[in-house]
């Protein structure tokens, strides 16, 4: 009987072993189960925090491409600004030097004589009276001015651009030219060939 108890008590003790590692398979088990859940938990917090990083990056991006968008329309606009402003400058240069070689060609050219039907009457008026009254010498009236052209002092009627020399005692010589405006509008005396 003895033998039996032994026995019995062998096997309780394999079976109480056999449980032990079977529950210390379980254990390790659920402990690897565990670990296998806490990682997948952690793998997926992880990767929520990897999505919503991904989310804002784009974001970011987009907002940096809708901003050079707008800087390189902002280039654009001014490019064609420039390119408008440089053809404008281009063709006021072009009208300066067209109108450069038309002042150097009128310049080049002698001033025509600005005689009108009034000028010619007045000096066919005057010739007369000295044709008839050779002694005729006309004087120096309130209506008539003293200029000066080219430091040289000659007479003109007043509201009449015929000039006429000065002689002695401020009398009126015979006609010179006229009193006329020149291409950069100043008066001058154009004298008579």
């Amino acid at each position: 009987m003895d033998e039996i108890r032994l026995n019995l008590i062998e096997e309780k003790t394999k079976i109480i072993q056999s449980i032990q590692t079977i529950q210390d398979m379980v254990q390790e088990h659920i402990r690897i189960q565990e670990n296998t859940i806490n990682q997948s938990f952690h793998h997926g917090i992880d990767m929520k925090d990897l999505v919503e990083t991904t989310r804002n990056k784009e974001i970011i991006i987009a907002n940096q491409k809708e901003h050079l968008s707008a800087k390189c329309s902002e280039e654009a606009i001014r490019i064609t600004t420039i390119k408008m402003q440089a053809s404008e400058i281009t063709s006021k240069d072009r009208e300066i030097e067209r109108l450069n070689r038309l002042l150097l060609k009128t310049k080049s050219q002698p001033p025509p004589k600005s005689s009108t039907v009034i000028d010619a009457i007045l000096s066919s008026v005057g010739e007369t009276i000295k044709a008839l009254e050779p002694d005729f010498e006309e004087e120096t009236t309130p209506q008539t001015k003293i200029i000066v052209s080219r430091n040289t002092r000659y007479l003109i009627v007043h509201g009449h651009n015929i000039v006429y020399s000065i002689q002695e005692d401020n009398k009126m010589g015979p006609r010179v030219g006229v009193w006329s405006l020149t291409t950069t509008g100043r008066r001058r005396v154009i004298l008579d060939n």
